[in-house]
């Protein structure tokens, strides 16, 4: 094993260490700035733009490129792969690009709540119908979510309720901790799968990889047009 090989290694196990790390400040954070009541109020308040988000996440994207998938010719496991990633609505990303925004965060983490539970919801029968024979509880996705976003959101609603002095002490910190690992995250996941970049790509899977990147282009293109008066 080559020196940069077992580097490129020791980069991606960092940067899957430090994933779940990532994931809890993101949401914790976002969680500090706000309460149980805003959180509420802001869901009530945008019931329009709650019901197109999910309308549009959950069902009018997937099932677009679902269609799209099912006439080109493609291997069946990067068909799967892009459909999968469609399918999945809902992550702490959407918080940071509500940050980058500089807008209210309580959209943002509304948002990810009400997407999550929809995906919780709805994902078990979508995986049936595009996967045949694959099957996933709803179980086994409350226990994923339970980890990675429901419980760091409790915890922070709760400290920001009832420990509002330790968390104006603490938030600073803990905005420069999301910080380092986010960059950890983003940038150790790229550089550690280079390699495997380059094997998919001498394998036939360019095609794949420029069209799933076009979707996500696609994808902001349709939230955008729908959400342009906004």
């Amino acid at each position: 094993m080559s020196l940069l090989t077992t580097i490129l290694i020791l980069i991606g196990k960092i940067a899957n260490l430090t994933m779940p790390i990532f994931i809890f400040l993101m949401v914790f954070n976002a969680a500090l700035i706000e309460t149980p009541q805003s959180l509420l109020f802001t869901a009530k308040q945008n019931w329009k733009y709650v019901v197109r988000m999910i309308i549009v996440n959950n069902c009018f994207i997937p099932a677009l490129f679902w269609l799209i998938l099912s006439v080109l010719p493609m291997n069946p496991s990067y068909k799967l792969g892009i459909l999968l990633y469609f399918f999945t609505a809902g992550g702490p990303f959407v918080l940071s690009l509500i940050d980058s925004s500089h807008l209210k965060t309580s959209l943002g983490t509304s948002g990810l709540i009400i997407l999550l539970m929809a995906t919780m919801l709805l994902f078990p029968f979508q995986l049936t119908f595009i996967a045949k024979g694959a099957s996933i509880t709803l179980q086994q996705i409350f226990i994923v979510l339970l980890k990675t976003a429901i419980i760091p959101l409790i915890a922070g609603l709760l400290m920001k309720q009832f420990l509002s002095f330790l968390t104006s002490t603490l938030f600073p910190f803990l905005k420069i901790a999301q910080k380092w690992t986010t960059n950890i995250v983003i940038y150790g996941m790229m550089f550690a799968y280079l390699p495997t970049i380059f094997e998919m790509v001498t394998n036939g899977a360019l095609f794949a990889l420029l069209l799933g990147s076009t979707f996500i282009g696609i994808s902001f293109f349709i939230g955008y047009l729908f959400e342009i008066k906004n």
